[in-house]
């Protein structure tokens, strides 16, 4: 991922970067792994916001936009986990840069888990 990419560039280590951003450690790996929120959590704060808006503004149901569109972005994420959908993914973004610059990209321009093993000469 791009955050694991950048944060090796800069020769950190993930606790490193963990105490310079003042997140766990834990949430810097599940970052790098790309590991979205899970739905519990969306439910938790769904359920908070909820509560803050019927307090403070019963007439007006903002809570509801939120889950909505939350709910949309975890139902793609949950169909791109189970490969149904792949927009926007690598092999994606791959062939987009390589249909602009017109020509396939080299191994060395690719990025890191996406470079093509070489055959090794004998």
């Amino acid at each position: 991922m791009i955050v694991q990419e950048l944060r090796l560039k800069e020769g950190w280590s993930q606790q490193q970067l963990a105490d310079i951003s003042g997140l766990n450690v834990r949430t810097i790996q599940r970052i790098e792994k790309g590991q979205p929120a899970s739905l519990a959590s969306y439910l938790l704060v769904l359920a908070g916001l909820a509560a803050i808006n019927l307090w403070f503004s019963p007439k007006h149901l903002w809570f509801l936009y939120v889950a909505a569109s939350w709910g949309l972005v975890l139902a793609i994420q949950g169909l791109r986990a189970f490969g149904l959908i792949t927009w926007f993914d690598t092999d994606w973004g791959i062939s987009q840069v390589e249909k602009r610059l017109g020509r396939k990209l080299s191994d060395e321009e690719l990025p890191g888990p996406e470079r093509r093993e070489r055959p090794t000469m004998r």
